[in-house]
This record gives C-alpha cells, structure tokens and sequence, in this order.
C-alpha cells in the first residue's frame, strides 16, 4: 500500500498547528509546497513533515 503524499489544507493546518490564514499565507509564498485542485489546495505531506522538523530544531535551542 502506498504512503499518502498529499493532505487537505485544513490537515496540514492542524498538523502544524497554526491557522488556515497563516498556513495559506505560506502556501502563497511558497514556503510549503502545494498545489491546486479546482478551488482547493493540495499540501505535500513532505513538505508538512519538513516544516515540523525545522520548527522542532529552532523550538529545541530557543530559550537557551
């Protein structure tokens, strides 16, 4: 069975916990890759992922 690669916005906003205003503001500028389907965005789960991992590293060595 192959692995999702895509998710909803509304998934990828909840992933990353932020709002679906912020998170289609990064999806405009292009700091995470997605496309459209009709009227509806298709965010790259990679990408999403990839996110979280860069969050997670400045999140480790802030405060210190």
């Amino acid at each position: 069975m192959s692995e999702r690669q895509e998710m909803s916005a509304i998934e990828a906003a909840r992933r990353l916990r932020v709002g679906l205003d912020y998170l289609y503001s990064l999806l405009w500028t292009g700091k995470v890759a997605a496309r459209k389907s009709g009227n509806r965005w298709r965010v790259s789960v990679a990408a999403v992922e990839q996110r979280l991992k860069a969050k997670e590293k400045l999140g480790g060595t802030a405060g210190r």
